[in-house]
């Protein structure tokens, strides 16, 4: 869960005891997600995605978005890819060459959902517009 905050807090459950806070976002958090073999963390905040790795919660890698403030971020099922949403785009960046992202341009600006299917060949979206626009990826 993401929330209101620059802080990323680890928990223990079920006692709810904080055992480790980790500073480092700008305002707030609106989106984390671990990736589908559970090694890896990432998080965004206004203008950048963090990935950490799970164990020890280091910082492995930092991407900058400079022209929009990301929304959501989600892996690929194999975990090779990860998709930010902002406004008024989606960008579908691969961790072993992030230079060469991939922008996908939208109308909408809002974007309030964001799924890929099991097999990583689908991106399904829901925006503000009230439509689902489902594309075909070749990862």
């Amino acid at each position: 869960m993401a929330g209101l905050s620059e802080s990323l807090f680890f928990f223990e459950i079920p006692a709810g005891k904080l055992i480790k806070e980790i500073s480092g976002h700008d305002l707030l958090v609106p989106s984390v997600t671990f990736s589908p073999d559970g090694q890896y963390l990432a998080t965004c905040d206004f203008k950048t995605v963090k990935i950490r790795r799970v164990k020890g919660l280091e910082l492995i890698q930092q991407i900058e978005i400079l022209n929009s403030y990301m929304h959501k971020v989600i892996f690929s099922p194999d975990g090779q890819t990860i998709i930010i949403t902002s406004d008024h785009q989606i960008k579908i960046v691969n961790l072993e060459n992030i230079e060469n992202a991939e922008t996908l341009k939208l109308k909408p600006k809002g974007i309030y959902g964001i799924a890929v299917s099991p097999f990583g060949n689908l991106l399904a979206m829901g925006a503000a517009d009230k439509k689902i626009r489902i594309w075909e990826l070749f990862l």
